[in-house]
C-alpha cells in the first residue's frame, strides 16, 4: 500500500513522511516523531504554506526556486542560498509558526552542508 499524490496531500509530503524512522512500533506507545531536516521536508511545508494561502504566489515560487537550485547546487553554494532562503523566510514569519518551520528546516539543511 503506497499513498499517492491529492490536491489533499502531495508528493513532496509524502516523502516528508517517509523519511520519519520509527525504532520499535507499540500500538499503545506513544512515539515521538523526529522530522530529519530534508529537501522534502521543505517542500512540503511550501506545499502546504501554498494551500492554505499563508504565503503569496511569489513567496511560493520565489521559495521552490530556491531550493531546487540548492538541491542541483555544489555543497558551498547550496548552503549559501538556504541561509538566503532562511532569512528571507524569517523576515516573512512574523507570527506564522509554518513558515518558522519551514526556516527552520531550511536552516537545518545549510548546516548540514
Amino acid at each position: 500500500f503506497e499513498l499517492e499524490a491529492t490536491p489533499y496531500i502531495t508528493q513532496n509530503e509524502i516523502d516528508a513522511a517517509n523519511t520519519v524512522k520509527l525504532d520499535y512500533l507499540n500500538a499503545q506507545g506513544q512515539p515521538k516523531f523526529v522530522w530529519p531536516k530534508t529537501f522534502a521536508l521543505s517542500k512540503a511545508y511550501v506545499d502546504q504554506l501554498e494551500r492554505n494561502k499563508e504565503l503569496d504566489n511569489a513567496a511560493v515560487k520565489m521559495a521552490r526556486q530556491s531550493l531546487a537550485n540548492a538541491e542541483a547546487a555544489n555543497p558551498k553554494v547550496r548552503k549559501k542560498i538556504l541561509t538566503e532562503l532562511a532569512d528571507t523566510m524569517d523576515g516573512m514569519a512574523s507570527d506564522n509558526e509554518k513558515v518558522k518551520m519551514l526556516a527552520e528546516s531550511v536552516r537545518g539543511l545549510a548546516s548540514n552542508q
